[in-house]
């Protein structure tokens, strides 16, 4: 999964950026998920990836689809304002709990949560990504929130549309 979304987000961030960044190959602890080249400046970037769902049983739903089991799909059962703050919180956890690790990597290094929910557009939640408060200590050169719809959004070092 990391690698998949490794490239879908790199494919966005160069076109939206001008970058040429590539991926190299998968990390291996302490490493990021994934190391990346900078094909202008032969830098590496790294990239650890992390992934945002509704909750618990989703995310058990969309791990068993991805690996070839069979599962139960997931069902949303509230309104959308309240499952896309349920996504939200857990993006908000996922980059807390990464905020507290140590990475190994040359160059700069990324954090991106992949948003796997199909109805959530981050653009109707601009909002609350503006609440979302990111620690203040953490290793990461920069903080993306990357859906499924090719939306994505930088919480750090600014906040701000990289494309939505």
């Amino acid at each position: 999964m990391e690698q998949h979304v490794g490239e879908a987000f790199l494919s966005v961030y160069n076109w939206a950026t001008g970058t040429k960044l590539r991926v190299d190959r998968s990390g291996k602890p302490p490493e990021p998920d994934v190391l990346c080249r900078d094909e202008r400046t032969g830098q590496e970037i790294g990239i650890e990836v992390v992934g945002a769902y509704y909750g618990e049983d989703h995310a058990k739903a969309a791990w068993g689809t991805g690996r070839g089991a069979q599962t139960e799909g997931y069902q949303l059962t509230r309104p959308d304002w309240e499952e896309n703050k349920r996504v939200l919180d857990w993006v908000l956890q996922s980059i807390h709990d990464k905020a507290g690790k140590r990475y190994t990597v040359s160059g700069r290094l990324l954090l991106v949560v992949f948003t796997h929910p199909a109805r959530l557009y981050l653009a109707q939640e601009e909002e609350r990504l503006e609440e979302l408060r990111i620690p203040t200590r953490h290793p990461f050169d920069e903080i993306h929130v990357f859906s499924q719809h090719g939306e994505l959004y930088q919480l750090f070092p600014e906040r701000q549309w990289i494309l939505r």
